[in-house]
């Protein structure tokens, strides 16, 4: 075997894995964002949007993790839009992995912003339970 064709199939390894990587990821945010719409989502576990407004309430809590929901499972589409991404092979592997790390990057963007639109609801919901109960 020629040292280029070693070259190749190690880069067409990577591409794989980096592949199987995206897929799984995007498997287990599809999966995460199923679970934390449902009630049985409690706020004593290690993983969640944990800010002062969130932690006020279990309702709270709740609230936030709907509305934040929606953006974990956008980032798991895009996840496996990056399998795909990585896969052709029209690019080299260096732009095919420099287009998988800027589409990681993205994830985490999505992931960061439905955090912080979570938190918002979150801090919405106890200020209309706070003016509920001054009137």
């Amino acid at each position: 075997m020629t040292p280029e064709e070693e070259l190749a199939i190690v880069e067409w390894a990577s591409r794989i894995v980096l592949a199987g990587v995206m897929i799984f990821a995007g498997w287990f945010m599809f999966f995460l964002a199923r679970y934390i719409r449902g009630r049985n989502f409690k706020r004593g576990e290690k993983i969640g949007i944990r800010t002062i407004s969130t932690m006020a309430s279990r309702e709270a809590w709740h609230v936030a993790h709907v509305r934040a929901a929606k953006y974990v499972q956008i980032s798991g589409f895009v996840s496996y839009l990056s399998s795909v991404w990585v896969m052709i092979p029209y690019f080299s592997y260096q732009i095919a992995s420099m287009g998988f790390y800027t589409i990681v990057m993205a994830v985490v963007g999505i992931v960061a912003y439905g955090a912080h639109l979570g938190d918002q609801a979150a801090t919405e919901y106890l200020r209309n339970q706070t003016d509920e109960t001054t009137e």
